[in-house]
């Protein structure tokens, strides 16, 4: 047989804009019966197939969502009870339900489509507890939509989640996060902050804009965020052995099995033990076999060394913490304005061997001087707010709240503290710098990219993100000279 006779090939009919074609090769092997040749049977896709492009102009990297009306309506009824069945969405610390809404994290089946490439994924919505589902309001909606939620026929953009096979990563990554940008507005600031954190040493996920198209319609300019999972640690910490990496994504009051995530003591609550509400309160991410015991005697560890002093405390923190990194996290995080980190966004990672560390999973909103007094009176733009937030009886504490890890490390560590702010304050914290940041992304975020989204928002111009960023870095390093002294 010649070369050319072990090459075929076959012309399939034309397709519309947005189709997703499937296929198989089929041939006979000599019996007289055609068999599938290709996929081969120990392919985990029974199917070969590609996607027919839609003309979608635009700069920014577009994805491709298609799912049924069914298993959207779906990702709705899955969250609507809230995260404790029953007691819904928003701020309800009056709830007395006490079940966990065992499908708050589930995902449905659903196509997801790159660069012509075809993955079968699974899909939910994205975001924390209170907020999940509230997004950014669509303009009109002419394409196949959910069957249910969303106070049909009109609803939100809201932020997804979408999970890959473990046979075919979407970019060596088995998961993405969609921002819906509600809080973000132009998602500057995430970014910015991020820069920073990665600056002094403290890893963080990366960034970066997509078109996300569901059934054919542009849904939202969503701001893509790398998970912070076993992938993310990979990437942060080189050639180092995964370690134990846990996220307080809880909330501020007592529900369910969960509690506050400013390292009080958990009692007993709602039927569960205190080791199940630790458990939920921070969730392990990483070694999945082990329990949270040792987690839980870091915590009573630290409540243990308060209650003898300020010695106890600075042997406690340097027998379990990595001192400089938490003090780098605690630097810019305050530097930055922190306002929620009091009861959530924040891991704690401690490497095979080392010691614990900290790392912020939401930074939206800081560098803006935003913060609610005790009193709830609202403020924003406040360059003076405190370099020692979460302290407790600090002023400027978001609505009065502490936190009792912070609290106690900037109390034993002050002086050293002040002498890092003011060592980053004239490096890695100059505006010169931080707003080389801010120029740059501003530049990656695309105006008429955002503009020609169902969902686009008054909030999309970076011009006045720019403004107001670049305003509070100089003015917060005003405060830094004069409050250190340098």
């Amino acid at each position: 047989a010649t070369k050319a006779d072990l090459f075929h090939q076959a012309e399939l009919p034309a397709a519309a804009a947005n189709s997703i074609v499937r296929y198989r090769i089929l041939g006979d092997r000599g019996t007289g019966k055609p068999e599938v040749i290709s996929p081969r049977p120990t392919d985990p896709n029974p199917w070969h197939a590609y996607f027919v492009n839609p003309d979608a102009p635009g700069k920014t990297r577009a994805y491709h969502v298609f799912i049924s009306p069914t298993e959207w309506g779906n990702m709705w009824r899955n969250v609507e009870p809230g995260f404790v069945d029953g007691c819904g969405l928003g701020v309800h610390p009056e709830c007395t339900a006490c079940a966990v809404n065992q499908k708050w994290n589930d995902s449905v089946p659903a196509v997801f489509v790159s660069d012509g490439r075809v993955f079968d994924v699974r899909t939910r919505y994205q975001g924390g507890k209170i907020a999940r589902l509230v997004g950014r309001p669509l303009k009109s909606w002419p394409f196949p939509k959910p069957n249910y939620g969303h106070n049909m026929p009109t609803f939100e953009a809201l932020g997804w989640k979408v999970s890959f096979p473990k046979y075919a990563r979407f970019d060596g990554a088995r998961s993405i996060k969609l921002n819906k940008r509600r809080a973000l507005c132009t998602g500057i600031v995430d970014t910015v902050v991020g820069r920073v954190f990665e600056s002094v040493g403290i890893p963080q996920p990366r960034m970066r804009y997509a078109r996300l198209y569901v059934n054919g319609g542009y849904y939202l300019y969503a701001m893509e965020a790398e998970e912070m999972d076993e992938d993310f640690l990979v990437r942060g910490f080189p050639g180092k052995a995964q370690g134990d990496l846990f996220e307080c994504n809880s909330i501020r009051w007592d529900a369910g099995p969960w509690g506050w995530g400013d390292f009080r003591l958990l009692q007993p609550f709602c039927g569960y033990t205190e080791q199940q509400r630790y458990a939920q309160t921070y969730e392990r991410k990483t070694l999945p076999w082990k329990d949270n015991l040792e987690f839980i005697a870091l915590i009573k560890g630290l409540h243990a060394a308060r209650a003898v002093g300020n010695d106890a405390v600075k042997k406690y923190f340097d027998d379990n913490f990595d001192r400089d990194k938490v003090m780098r996290h605690i630097a810019v995080i305050n530097w930055a304005g922190a306002w929620d980190d009091d009861y959530h966004n924040y891991d704690l990672y401690r490497p095979p061997g080392g010691k614990w560390m900290m790392m912020s999973t939401d930074n939206n909103t800081l560098l803006l001087g935003n913060t609610i007094d005790g009193a709830g009176v609202s403020m924003s733009g406040v360059v003076s707010q405190s370099l020692y937030l979460g302290k407790q009886d600090e002023q400027f504490n978001w609505r009065d709240r502490w936190h009792f890890l912070k609290d106690s490390f900037l109390t034993v560590f002050k002086a050293e503290y002040d002498e890092l702010l003011t060592k980053l304050a004239q490096s890695e914290l100059l505006p010169a710098t931080v707003e080389k940041y801010v120029d740059e992304a501003a530049a990656a975020f695309d105006i008429a990219d955002a503009g020609q989204s169902l969902s686009a928002g008054t909030c999309d111009v970076p011009a006045t993100q720019v403004a107001l960023v670049k305003n509070f870095v100089r003015g917060r390093y005003d405060v830094m000279k004069t409050r250190l002294g340098f």
